[in-house]
């Protein structure tokens, strides 16, 4: 019997499997299973699972959703055994797919990634060195914003732009001589003449 008959048996129309196993094979192949014939082996598992649940009454959601929460929890649990239980538990999705990318046991394993075989002790040594463990828990924090400390200097400035501003004709003819200043200096250098 093949696996379109089967889940016609179950219930669910050809278009709605096919969509599905397009999906989860989609979604193996963004997890950069290259094998063809293993992206299609687990493809079909997680679509038959998934109609075998939704034929159950387990869940109603769509094959889709249910196929590809299939393949996500299949990672993530083949991760988890990947690593002893007793130093890290169980880790989430996010955690396990941080951890297939930094080893890259797709590439290095391809034959080995995510099979139903008894995952070999190299791999758990891959993983044992990639494995990421972030630092304290992150906490809501007080930031009160503090004036900056700029030295004598910067309190001669400000005191001398409070006073400018307080005469503006004094700022304006103070600009104006230190533009002209700046022009001689400018004249005198370019004539190799230095006062």
């Amino acid at each position: 019997m093949d696996a379109n008959a089967s889940t016609v048996l179950l219930g669910i129309t050809g278009e709605e499997a096919d969509l599905a196993y397009e999906k989860v094979e989609n979604y193996l192949r963004a997890c950069r299973i290259s094998s063809k014939l293993s992206r299609a082996r687990l493809a079909a598992m997680f679509v038959n699972d998934a109609a075998r649940d939704r034929s159950s009454g387990t869940s109603s959601e769509q094959l889709v959703t249910i196929a590809v929460a299939k393949a996500q929890s299949f990672i993530s649990r083949w991760v988890s055994d990947a690593l002893p239980d007793s130093e890290h538990g169980r880790l989430s999705l996010s955690e396990s797919f941080l951890l297939i990318y930094l080893s890259d046991i797709q590439t290095k394993y391809p034959g080995k990634f995510l099979s139903d075989e008894n995952i070999q002790d190299d791999i758990k040594v891959l993983f044992k060195k990639r494995i990421i463990r972030t630092g304290p828990n992150l906490e809501i924090s007080s930031m009160v914003p503090r004036k900056i400390d700029m030295g004598v200097f910067h309190e001669i400035a400000d005191s001398t732009m409070h006073f400018l501003n307080r005469w503006p004709f004094i700022k304006i003819l103070a600009a104006w001589l230190f533009f002209i200043l700046a022009l001689i200096l400018f004249f005198f250098y370019t004539r190799g003449k230095v006062l």
